[in-house]
């Protein structure tokens, strides 16, 4: 039989098809299993923000009522964001790992030593999945930080942040005053108490 008889010659793909298969299925896979985590954890519902329990505007962006949680610190004691109502709490999302997150810890300890002795609260969330308590406390102590810190990668999910650092600070009513992503200089944040105050 003459070549131009011939069927022609399908192009050779490299891998056979257990591998081609794998190669379509891994990252589906893992679109999926993201994707369900995030609806386990759950994402603030249309109730969580915009109406509360009263009809109150519970959320997670300024003007909100802060949306509660409940989150065990590493020192093993538990607590909810709505136990320090009648304080201003600055929320920290953060992770061990990121280096613009050690120079907010910096800004904090800042923050800190001028107004904890006002009432100020400061609230440090893990909100790496894979994160320890261990790890968490050897990050605390180095950083010579003295408020709380505690892992809440849920948390994280349920306020929508979408890097690290983050910064949330909630007013004495519990309403959400502050919000931005990115390194928060300690003067921003000062700014930001005195005029809640």
């Amino acid at each position: 039989m003459c070549s131009c008889c011939m069927p022609p010659k399908r192009a050779k793909v490299k891998g056979n098809k257990k591998e081609q298969l794998l190669i379509i299925l891994i990252p589906i896979t893992i679109a999926v299993a993201s994707g369900l985590y995030i609806l386990h954890l759950g994402l603030p519902t249309q109730s969580e923000t915009q109406t509360g329990v009263e009809g109150s505007n519970i959320g997670v962006t300024v003007g909100s009522n802060a949306l509660d949680f409940t989150l065990t610190d590493i020192e093993g004691r538990t607590f909810r964001l709505s136990d320090h109502k009648g304080h201003i709490v600055i929320i920290n999302f953060m992770a061990t790992w990121c280096a613009p997150c050690a120079v907010q810890t910096s800004n904090l300890n800042q923050v800190y030593s001028s107004y904890a002795s006002r009432g100020v609260v400061i609230i440090s969330i893990d909100i790496t999945p894979t994160a320890t308590n261990e790890m968490l406390r050897e990050y605390k102590n180095s950083s010579g930080a003295e408020w709380i810190f505690a892992l809440g990668s849920d948390v994280g999910i349920k306020y929508q942040v979408l890097s690290v650092p983050t910064v949330v600070i909630v007013d004495r009513t519990g309403v959400i005053r502050f919000r931005e992503s990115g390194i928060t200089s300690a003067s921003t944040i000062a700014n930001v108490i005195n005029n809640i105050q």
